[in-house]
């Protein structure tokens, strides 16, 4: 059965406080960017704030900060 493109949630729909899991990264490019800095499939992700004018995201994943543009935090695939 072939996945839905329309029905994936991404870290950009998570609400301030909400956690969920990475399942994987909408692009090949953006995936070893990704992994570079330590952010890999099955981590936790949590957001806790969004930036002023919703431009930037500032997300915890395993219990590393990091502070992603929309247009990247969009590239993240999470689990239901």
């Amino acid at each position: 059965m072939k996945e839905s493109n329309t029905h994936k949630r991404r870290a950009t729909d998570l609400k301030p406080k909400e956690s969920s899991v990475i399942l994987k990264f909408g692009s090949e490019e953006m995936s070893s960017q990704f992994l570079e800095i330590g952010c890999r499939p099955k981590s936790s992700i949590q957001l806790i704030r969004k930036g002023p004018g919703g431009k930037t995201m500032y997300f915890l994943v395993n219990s590393h900060a990091f502070a992603f543009r929309t247009e990247e935090a969009a590239h993240i695939i999470l689990k239901y």
